[in-house]
C-alpha cells in the first residue's frame, strides 16, 4: 500500500521536466513552430518539433530541444522506444546543445524514466547519474535515482538521494512524501511523520501525505491520530481503497470493530478483486466473533487467489473456533503445502490434530515449529502437554522449562511443570512451580488443586486443606478428582 505512494511521488518527476520553452531554443525570433513545439496540443507539438528537427537552417541547439520535446510527447503516450530514440538523438548533438540551460540534464532524466518504464533500471540509473554530472542542481534526477535504489533494495542510497532532492527542491511535497515512506519502512517513524507533515504544510490538500502520515501514526501506536489523518485523506479523496483500509485499521485498533468493518467494506467496493482486502475484513469479522461472515470472506479471498496461504490459515482459525477440526486441518494442510515454513499454520494444525486425538501427528508439527522458530514459547508449552499426557514427565519438564525461559510470566507453563514435577515425586519443586503459577493467576483452580496434593504428600495438611477448599470454591467439579485426605 505504501509503495504506491513512492510510485506516485516518483511519477511526478516526469511532469516536472516538461518541455523546453521557445526561449530555451535560443531563437531570436519566437516563430510559430518554436511556440507549437513547446506548448501546443500533442499532435501539433509532434508536427512542429519534427519541422524544426528536419529544418536545415535550425541550429543544433534548436534541434536538440525539439528532439527532447518530441521525445517527451512520445513518453507521455507510453511510446518508450520512440521517446528514447529522440532523446538519444538530442544527446548526440553534444556540446552545442549543452549550452542551453538544463537541457542536457533534463533530457537524461527523461530518458532515464523511459528506460525505467521499460524495466531497464541499469540504464535508468546511468542516465540519472549523467544528469547529475551535467547539472547537480536538477532535483528530479536525485528523486528518480532514488526510485531505482528502492527497487534494488538499497534504501540507504535512496535516502541519500532524497536528502539531496529535499535540499534542492524544498517546496516539492512529493520529495518529502517519498522520503517519509522510506523512513517509515526503515522504522524511523518519527522522522517519517515529520516528512509527511512537511508535505502537508506545503499542500494541505495532499491526500497521499495525509494517508501516509496516518499509517506512520498507526505504526507509532497512536491509533487516534492515525484515524484522524485517514479521515482527512478520505475527505480529500474518498476514491482510494487504501485510504478506507487505513482508516479501518485505525478504527479496529480503537476498538470500533463495526466501523472498521464498514470501512473495509468501502475499500472492497472500490477494489472488489483485492483478495488481501477481503482477507483483512475477514480478520475483522473474526475478531468480532462473526465467524460465518469471516469464513465467507476468507473463502472469497481464496477463490480470488488459490495460493493465499494466510486466508487458508485464518479460515482454519475460524473453523477451530467452531470445533470443526476436520475442515481446519484440511485448510491448514493447504497453507502448509503453499508454504512449508508457515509457522503459524503448523502451530494451528498441531492444535487441531491434538483436539482430534492425533497426538503423534500433532507432536510432529510441534517439532517442526520449534525447529523453524525456537522462540515460539507456546510450541514448547503445548508439546510439553503432549509429553505429559503420555506420562513422559522428564520430557515435559524440559519443554516447560524451555517455555519459561522464553516467557517467565506464563502461568500455564509454571502450573504444567509443577504437575509434572509432582508426578515425578519432586514435591518441593512442584510446590515452588505451582506457587509461581498461583502468584500469576490467583484463581487457577487446577494449580491450587495440585499444590494441595503436593502439600499433602509433604505432610503439610493445614496448607493442603486450605488449597483444597480454595480450589473447590473456584471449581466445584474438582470434588470428583483425587483430593487431600481428611484429618
Amino acid at each position: 500500500m505504501m509503495w504506491n505512494t513512492v510510485v506516485l511521488a516518483l511519477g511526478l518527476a516526469l511532469a516536472a521536466q516538461g518541455v523546453a520553452s521557445a526561449q530555451d531554443q535560443g531563437h531570436p525570433v519566437i516563430d510559430r513552430n518554436a511556440i507549437a513545439c513547446a506548448s501546443g496540443e500533442l499532435e501539433e507539438m509532434v508536427r512542429a518539433c519534427t519541422r524544426i528537427i528536419e529544418g536545415r537552417s535550425r541550429t543544433p541547439v534548436e534541434r536538440a530541444v525539439a528532439l527532447r520535446n518530441r521525445g517527451f510527447v512520445h513518453q507521455q503516450r507510453g511510446a518508450w522506444d520512440r521517446a528514447i530514440a529522440d532523446y538519444d538523438a538530442a544527446l548526440e548533438l553534444g556540446p552545442a546543445a549543452a549550452r542551453t540551460e538544463g537541457v542536457v540534464a533534463r533530457t537524461y532524466v527523461n530518458r532515464g524514466m523511459a528506460h525505467a518504464a521499460k524495466g531497464d533500471d541499469g540504464r535508468a540509473a546511468a542516465d540519472y547519474a549523467a544528469a547529475i554530472a551535467a547539472d547537480p542542481t536538477v532535483a528530479s534526477a536525485y528523486l528518480n535515482r532514488a526510485g531505482v535504489a528502492v527497487r534494488r533494495g538499497d534504501n540507504a542510497a535512496a535516502l541519500a538521494d532524497l536528502d539531496a532532492a529535499a535540499r534542492l527542491s524544498p517546496q516539492d511535497g512529493a520529495v518529502f512524501v517519498t522520503r517519509g515512506v522510506l523512513r517509515s519502512n526503515a522504522g524511523d517513524v518519527e522522522a517519517a511523520i515529520a516528512d509527511f507533515s512537511t508535505a502537508i504544510s506545503l499542500d494541505p490538500a495532499d491526500a497521499v501525505a495525509w494517508r501516509n502520515r496516518g499509517l506512520a501514526h498507526q505504526k507509532a501506536g497512536n491509533a487516534a491520530r492515525a484515524e484522524a489523518d485517514a479521515a482527512e485523506a478520505l475527505r480529500l479523496d474518498p476514491s482510494v481503497a487504501g485510504g478506507h483500509r487505513a482508516r479501518g485499521t485505525a478504527l479496529q485498533a480503537l476498538g470500533r470493530g463495526d466501523q472498521a468493518i464498514a470501512e473495509f467494506g468501502r475499500a472492497i467496493d472500490l477494489n472488489p478483486t483485492d483478495a488481501e482486502l477481503i482477507k483483512v475484513r475477514g480478520d475483522a469479522y473474526l475478531a468480532e466473533g462473526a465467524r460465518a461472515l469471516a469464513i465467507a470472506d476468507f473463502s472469497r479471498a481464496i477463490a480470488l487467489n488459490p495460493t493465499f496461504r494466510d486466508a487458508y490459515n485464518n479460515r482454519a482459525a475460524a473453523y477451530m473456533q467452531q470445533a470443526d477440526w476436520a475442515r481446519a486441518v484440511d485448510d491448514l494442510g493447504h497453507a502448509i503445502a503453499i508454504d512449508p515454513h508457515h509457522v503459524d499454520a503448523l502451530l494451528n494444525r498441531a492444535q487441531a490434530l491434538k483436539a482430534k486425538g492425533k497426538c503423534s501427528l500433532a507432536m510432529a508439527d510441534y517439532d517442526r515449529v520449534i525447529a523453524l522458530d525456537p522462540t515460539r514459547e507456546v510450541a514448547f508449552r503445548q508439546r510439553a502437554g503432549l509429553h505429559q499426557a503420555k506420562g513422559d514427565h522428564a520430557a515435559a519438564v524440559a519443554d516447560y522449562s524451555a517455555a519459561l525461559a522464553l516467557d517467565p510470566k506464563d502461568a500455564a507453563a509454571w502450573r504444567g511443570r509443577g504437575v509434572s514435577e509432582l508426578k515425578r515425586g519432586r514435591g518441593e519443586a512442584a510446590i515452588a512451580d505451582l506457587t509461581r503459577a498461583i502468584a500469576l493467576e490467583p484463581n487457577d483452580a487446577q494449580a491450587l488443586h495440585h499444590r494441595s496434593i503436593a502439600y499433602a504428600a509433604s505432610h503439610d495438611m493445614r496448607r493442603a486443606r486450605a488449597d483444597d477448599e480454595a480450589a473447590l470454591r473456584l471449581d466445584p467439579r474438582l470434588a470428583k478428582s483425587p483430593r487431600t485426605p481428611g484429618p
